[in-house]
């Protein structure tokens, strides 16, 4: 496995780190089969959505449910296919992930969106498991330079109000 940088991240580490759960992993929905529009996904996001089940269902990696995708179809699908069987649920806010790092919201609806993707990404999973989001490229205040498609940014919930840390990110 690699980074969004060409470097060679410990896959076994990593695998283990994701088994302990405690994490909040944010995918890139997987290739769409167009870009424009609201597209499903092509014949190769299915087929790399579909690796990334076997992987994490060999793996025993648990997830925590719901997860969470945007209304867009693509990020439904990836979710539907990699997470089969798994709750999935829709969330409006996960359109505007940047809303997440302004200092000062302004209006209701900005300080509403705010506090939902907050909640979402500081809430600390059930023990053993991780949550999971399927949403769109986001560099988490550029923490990040590029988020391929269906790459992975591992985060650390610290908590309610607490906020979270990027531990590393990668594509699979």
């Amino acid at each position: 496995m690699t980074d969004f940088f060409g470097n060679n991240v410990d896959k076994d580490k990593l695998l283990e780190i994701l088994q302990k759960g405690g994490h909040v992993l944010y995918f890139r929905h997987a290739d769409p089969a167009e870009t424009s529009g609201d597209p499903g996904l092509s014949i190769e996001g299915k087929k790399k959505a579909e690796s990334l089940k076997l992987l994490f269902q060999e793996k025993k990696i648990i997830l925590n449910t719901p997860i969470w995708t945007s209304p867009a179809r693509r990020t439904q699908e990836t979710a539907e296919i990699a997470f089969e069987g798994i709750e999935r649920k829709v969330n409006e806010a996960l359109y505007w992930m940047d809303a997440l790092f302004v200092d000062q919201p302004v209006g209701d609806n900005q300080k509403n969106l705010k506090k939902t993707l907050a909640n979402i990404f500081e809430s600390v999973p059930e023990d053993g498991t991780n949550s999971v989001v399927v949403g769109h490229h986001f560099t988490f205040g550029n923490a990040i330079s590029s988020l391929p498609y269906l790459g992975m940014v591992v985060l650390k919930p610290a908590g309610e109000g607490k906020g979270f840390k990027v531990v590393t990110h990668f594509e699979f």
